[in-house]
């Protein structure tokens, strides 16, 4: 697992604003436990919108080659495909894709 991602400690940098009104409370900041790929299987599907969820695919493929993922119907995400660090995206961004690398 990327290094840089397990040490980023990124948040809530400035002030945060609501329709140019200043917001204030005790904000905390959480580190996801990443050195170990979640285990996921037979766990019921409880995702929250704006909470954590972490979701784990299986695809066969038949040709390999270099792709991009379509991230133009998800929020904020980190991606991973065989363990390597596809990117971040956020659907505020311009970008709406993630290249993977068809040797990944």
């Amino acid at each position: 697992m990327d290094q840089k991602i397990n040490n980023n400690l990124n948040g809530i940098i400035s002030p945060v604003m609501v329709d140019s009104i200043k917001i204030t409370g005790n904000w905390n900041m959480y580190k996801l436990p990443l050195d170990a790929t979640p285990f996921l299987t037979g766990k019921a599907n409880k995702n929250i919108l704006g909470r954590p969820t972490f979701y784990k695919g299986n695809y066969t493929l038949f040709k390999t080659r270099d792709i991009f993922l379509d991230m133009c119907k998800w929020g904020k995400v980190i991606v991973y495909v065989n363990g390597h660090h596809l990117g971040r995206y956020w659907s505020v961004g311009p970008q709406q894709t993630l290249y993977a690398s068809g040797v990944w």
